[in-house]
């Protein structure tokens, strides 16, 4: 397992269940029951994928204290986990999004333009918080981040709104490689590592509910389908491996689903419907084609 992912996933996960039950507490007083009474009481902390992931850590615990004839009773195996429904896609409304630029704005001075490129660039949040300026190429427009989530490289192209806020925040360069950095302190021209409790401050603020950093990714592609984007351009933006992870906002395209609504015509449309249907077409274009002169 790299690195990153034992921090963020495994590290994080075994600190959870140490804290629950303690470093010295026997495996054999860990019923089944303790450990559903862990699941309810951490969910109210932290999201349910969070808890299946805690779960998991320890369900492979177990298992391992088993292969090594350690321990053989798994009390995990019988907690049901959560498997939340990750396909679900929550992005802001213009409204929203503006109140919560608003709300930004107020509590730190990096709040605000962190959004901003999160929405505009579908960058993670780990990603904008270590940008240095050197990955910001002004002339040819681009971001480029030479390792991501799946230690591929990106180039993501600057809009207007992107150059708007790092020409902001170009007034108040300190000589730190990093666009986020800390100001002073003995940290002072490092990066900014956590965003949690300010943007959490920021939605509290802007009465925005069930929404996290990381939906700031969907508004990006939904926004760009929504808009005529085209589904490979979204997938090449958020730096997805394959097409299937793109296709969970396909739906918010109405071009998208009303050309493949039209290939139900070949078979449910007579050949005279089909004739009729494709004269229509021609002649409402010819129309719009005069009008337009």
């Amino acid at each position: 397992m790299h690195n990153r992912s034992y921090r963020t996933y495994t590290d994080t996960s075994l600190n959870a269940i140490e804290q629950e039950f303690g470093r010295e507490s026997p495996l054999a007083r860990i019923k089944t029951a303790a450990v559903e009474k862990f699941k309810l009481s951490r969910v109210k902390q932290v999201s349910e994928a969070t808890v299946d992931k805690y779960l998991s850590v320890f369900n492979a615990f177990f298992n391992w204290c088993d292969v090594q004839g350690i321990f053989h009773d798994n009390p995990v195996r019988k907690v049901r986990m959560f498997r939340p429904n990750n396909q679900i896609v929550r992005y802001l409304s213009a409204d929203e999004y503006q109140r919560l630029l608003d709300a930004a704005e107020n509590i730190r001075w990096y709040l605000r333009p962190v959004i901003e490129l999160a929405a505009n660039t579908g960058l993670r949040r780990s990603n904008i918080l270590a940008l240095r300026w050197d990955e910001c190429d002004r002339k040819a427009g681009v971001i480029r981040k030479a390792k991501t989530k799946n230690n591929e490289a990106v180039a993501i192209p600057m809009n207007a709104a992107v150059s708007a806020v790092l020409d902001k925040l170009e007034e108040r360069r300190n000589g730190s490689p990093y666009i986020f950095p800390h100001i002073e302190g003995e940290h002072a021209g490092e990066a900014i590592k956590d965003v949690k409790n300010s943007f959490r401050t920021a939605l509290k603020e802007a009465k925005i509910e069930n929404f996290r950093f990381h939906d700031l990714r969907h508004c990006c592609a939904s926004w760009l389908m929504m808009n005529g984007a085209d589904l490979n351009d979204v997938r090449q933006i958020l730096g997805h491996k394959s097409i299937a992870m793109t296709l969970r906002y396909a739906h918010l395209s109405p071009r998208y689903l009303a050309d493949k609504v039209k290939l139900l015509e070949k078979t449910t449309l007579p050949n005279s419907c089909q004739m009729e249907d494709a004269t229509r077409s021609n002649s409402q274009q010819d129309a719009a084609n005069r009008s337009n002169k």
